[in-house]
């Protein structure tokens, strides 16, 4: 029975070996396990497209109380934060050549006149379009704010038909809840890469041609690396769970264990992919820049993060779904915020399964070969 435990035993002597060396190096802990908590900060705050409030320049012409009921309507509820009252035109567009206002809104002369007529009274809204997702926002909330104020004014008819939308899963339809899980996809890189990071390090050193010479297999050096930043990624995941928990607030409907089991198949599927690049890679520098540039961005950019992944181009669509961060956004977002099964889920779990698998057995073959 000797024969059965001793691939085990190499194996958790590399383990204990590459542990003690991760708690050792302050570079290489901090990037497997506080690095991602600290980037899905950082990217959260710089990827939140939620507004609280937009500043509106305020021309009133006509001066009646029709156009102050208006305007009262407009800032009832907070959002629209009304910063100046330019004289005219000319006033209005200097403050937003400013940056003071996001949009200044010019009442013309009559309009409560020709309101109580019952006519058409045009009111002018200029938008600085520089930023445009803050100009749909106060373009948006002054249209939905004037159709409230007509409809006080009983100008406007009820339309004959009510709809009545429910959001589910992301009530408040706020942008982190969204965002957030779907970032800890791009931050979980990080303690993959710190895998390539360590083997091209000890070819550089040497260290890893020394290690051949000892009866150690090539498959026992990379399953016994793998298991020690798996364990260290999965505790880093943990505390970028925590993060988005308790410091963003974002709801966790499902079940812990499922999310724990499609975040170590994803970090295996990363990891994988980070061995195979290792095994190839010559320094360092080659093989962080190749997974950023075939996982990160690819990874921020095609896999669903922020827009849905397009099916209209089949050659881009195949190669979203052949990149692990487009699966596991969808287990992420589907089990915390939906609080979806493994099973429901299961094309995604099985995806990033094969990957991990298929990237191992590839990584050792590559390894057999560099070392023969």
């Amino acid at each position: 029975m000797k024969w059965l435990f001793l691939p085990i035993r190499r194996t958790w002597s590399i383990a204990r070996k590459e542990f003690v060396h991760v708690l050792m190096d302050p570079g290489a802990l901090f990037l497997t396990i506080f690095a991602p908590a600290v980037v899905l900060t950082l990217l959260a705050y710089i990827f939140t497209f939620d507004i609280d409030e937009s500043n509106i320049a305020v021309v009133d012409m006509d001066q009646t109380p029709t156009s102050a009921e208006y305007i009262r309507t407009l800032t009832s509820d907070g959002y629209l934060h009304i910063v100046g009252y330019p004289r005219n035109y000319d006033e209005a567009v200097a403050l937003l050549d400013s940056d003071r206002a996001d949009a200044a809104l010019i009442i013309p002369p009559g309009f409560g006149e020709t309101l109580s007529a019952g006519g058409y009274a045009p009111v002018h809204n200029v938008v600085d379009g520089i930023d445009a997702p803050a100009a749909r926002q106060v373009m948006n909330a002054v249209q939905q704010r004037t159709q409230i104020f007509a409809a006080r004014m009983g100008l406007a008819a009820p339309p004959p038909i009510e709809v009545r939308t429910r959001v589910w899963f992301n009530e408040n339809m706020t942008s982190q809840h969204s965002m957030v899980p779907g970032l800890m996809a791009l931050v979980l890189i990080l303690p993959a890469m710190a895998v390539a990071l360590g083997i091209t390090r000890e070819k550089e050193s040497g260290t890893l041609e020394t290690l051949v010479t000892t009866p150690v297999l090539s498959s026992d050096v990379l399953v016994g690396k793998v298991a020690v930043y798996l364990t260290l990624g999965l505790v880093s995941a943990l505390i970028s769970l925590a993060v988005a928990i308790f410091w963003f607030g974002v709801p966790f409907r499902g079940s812990l264990l499922a999310w724990i089991v499609a975040t170590a198949a994803y970090l295996m599927a990363c990891m994988a992919f980070s061995l195979v690049v290792a095994s190839f890679a010559r320094s360092q520098q080659t093989a962080m820049v190749i997974i950023l540039l075939v996982l990160f961005m690819p990874g921020f950019l095609m896999s669903g993060l922020s827009d849905p992944v397009s099916r209209d181009a089949a050659a881009s669509w195949i190669f979203s779904n052949l990149l692990p961060t487009t699966h596991y956004i969808t287990l992420s977002r589907g089990i915390a915020l939906k609080g979806l099964s493994l099973l429901a889920l299961w094309r995604d779990s099985a995806a990033l399964a094969i990957m991990g698998l298929l990237g191992l057995v590839l990584a050792i073959m590559m390894f057999r070969k560099k070392i023969a």
